[in-house]
C-alpha cells in the first residue's frame, strides 16, 4: 500500500509539476506576444510620425512653390503693365505728333488758298 501512495504523491506531483511548466510556458509566450505587439505598435507610430512629418514637408513645399509661382506672376504682371504703359505713352506721342502735323498742313493749305486767292485776284 505505501508503493502505491508513492505512486500516486508521484502522479500528483507530476502532475502539478507539469501544470505549472505548462502555466510558465503560457506565460512566456503571452509575454513575447505582448512584447512582438508593442513592438509591432511603436513601428507602426513610428511610421505614423514619419508620414505624418512628411506629410507637413510637403505642404510646407507646396505653399513655398505656390509663392514662388505667385511672386513670378506679379513680376510678369508689373513687367507686362509697365510695357503697356510705355506703349500707351509712344502711342500718345505718335497722335500728339500725327495732330501737329495735322496742323501744319491744314495751315500751309491755307496758306495754298490765300496765295491762289492772292494770285487770281492780280
Amino acid at each position: 500500500m505505501e508503493n502505491w501512495l508513492t505512486i500516486l504523491l508521484w502522479v500528483v506531483g507530476g502532475g502539478l509539476l507539469g501544470y505549472y511548466l505548462r502555466l510558465a510556458l503560457v506565460q512566456r509566450k503571452v509575454s513575447h506576444a505582448e512584447a512582438e505587439a508593442d513592438k509591432i505598435l511603436k513601428k507602426a507610430q513610428e511610421k505614423l510620425e514619419e508620414a505624418s512629418k512628411r506629410e507637413k514637408e510637403i505642404v510646407i513645399a507646396a505653399k513655398e512653390e505656390a509663392s514662388k509661382i505667385r511672386e513670378r506672376a506679379e513680376k510678369e504682371e508689373q513687367q507686362r503693365r509697365g510695357e503697356i504703359s510705355e506703349l500707351d505713352k509712344r502711342l500718345r506721342q505718335k497722335d500728339e505728333t500725327l495732330d501737329k502735323r495735322a496742323m501744319e498742313l491744314d495751315k500751309k493749305q491755307e496758306n495754298i488758298f490765300e496765295q491762289d486767292k492772292g494770285i487770281k485776284e492780280v
